[in-house]
């Protein structure tokens, strides 16, 4: 799209009010029609996630894991903290999505953990743009929630106010 990846940056990661109308065919994962990959190493598990605002995308993403129409995921991020709060809002995709593997979310392909400051809110995808969901994939979320959907297995659901993040 139109950021490939953030990286190892440790800075913010920011577009606003942009669009993406062309075709991506990437051969790899976390591939987003927006941004690709939000902070990558392992190294830093509590960097800015970054903040996709008032987009639009109505080109077709396709790629092989962790595919979004406007973000592939945020792939090295455990937690995020009040410092370094991600917004993920605003955002329209009118494309289609697809992966040859899993995790196809109309607006994210796939994010590592969930919690308060993951501000994911007022998006939009259309019905036959090949998602069924607007996240293909969350892995952690932390949540103080009491009861949970437990459906899916291979999510872990914690709440960090009482026990700390799993090794």
């Amino acid at each position: 799209g139109l950021v490939g990846a953030k990286g190892q940056s440790m800075g913010s990661c920011k577009v606003t009010n942009s669009a993406f109308h062309g075709t991506i065919e990437a051969s790899g994962n976390y591939v987003g029609g927006i941004i690709g990959s939000g902070y990558e190493a392992v190294s830093a598990p509590n960097s800015p996630c970054v903040t996709i605002q008032d987009c639009v995308v109505t080109g077709n993403v396709t790629g092989d894991n962790s595919v979004g129409g406007v973000l592939g995921g945020e792939p090295g991020i455990n937690q995020c903290w009040s410092n370094g709060t991600g917004y993920v809002q605003n955002n329209v995709f009118s494309g289609k999505v697809s992966s040859s593997g899993s995790y196809v979310g109309g607006i994210i392909g796939k994010l590592d953990s969930l919690n308060l400051y993951n501000v994911i809110k007022d998006n939009t995808y259309t019905s036959n743009s090949g998602a069924t969901k607007g996240i293909g994939y969350v892995a952690m979320v932390d949540t103080s929630c009491e009861t949970v959907d437990t459906s899916d297995s291979s999510v872990v659901y914690i709440n960090t106010a009482k026990t700390p993040l799993p090794n």
